[in-house]
């Protein structure tokens, strides 16, 4: 599946957030942007286990879920 960053945004505004599987490779289109949408304040980690990291929007990011939706 080819994530767009309303897609990433969109499910980790989900109660369950957004699950990246631990054996995602780092250089992935997902895992990419999930770096770069925490570095930019609009997505944290807010559980890790030993199947992956689970990640939420900040209100910075439901802001610009919300952007991207109306576009």
């Amino acid at each position: 599946m080819r994530y767009t960053e309303e897609k990433v945004l969109y499910f980790a505004s989900r109660d369950e957030g957004l699950h990246v599987d631990i054996a995602e490779d780092a250089n992935t289109y997902l895992s990419r942007m999930v770096y770069r949408f925490k570095n930019e304040g609009l997505l944290e980690r807010v559980a890790e286990d030993d199947s992956g990291s689970y990640y939420t929007t900040t209100i910075k990011g439901e802001i610009k879920l919300l952007e991207l939706q109306i576009k």
